[in-house]
């Protein structure tokens, strides 16, 4: 269960880290306000990647946690993780987030704390409910 709450905490970590800034004394500098950009799309990927990690989290926790949904996680978090080593906040790595300001520090805790519930999650998943056949 505390796997799952870890889950959907890192997806709204995420989610929050995304519209506080990520330099410093810039408020300019939020990944929303990277929208704007020629490769704005990315940013609108990442905002998705987090809201469908925390709702995969909360399914989880409503129904049980299938395998399915623990790689789902897993994909959602991962893309943020592969953004930022591409290159969307320009010339930072992913593990350079953690010198930047509290939005960039959010967003890589959020990713890498949801990533390894998720992989915690998979490799024991809940069995599915059986249903109970009268006949």
């Amino acid at each position: 269960m505390t796997a799952k709450r870890i889950l959907v905490a890192a997806g709204v970590v995420g989610f929050v880290g995304a519209f506080l800034p990520v330099f410093a004394g810039d408020w300019s500098s939020s990944l929303w306000a990277a929208r704007e950009s020629p490769d704005g799309v990315h940013t609108y990927l990442m905002l998705l990647a987090f809201v469908g990690a925390a709702t995969l989290g909360v399914l989880g926790m409503r129904t049980g946690m299938q395998r399915w949904k623990a790689f789902g996680a897993i994909v959602c978090f991962a893309l943020p993780i592969f953004e930022f080593a591409r290159g969307v906040s320009g010339d930072a790595t992913f593990l350079q987030l953690f010198r930047l300001a509290i939005g960039a520090k959010l967003v890589a805790v959020g990713s890498l704390a949801g990533m390894i519930s998720a992989i915690a999650l998979a490799r024991q998943p809940e069995p599915l409910p059986r249903a109970s056949v009268i006949t």
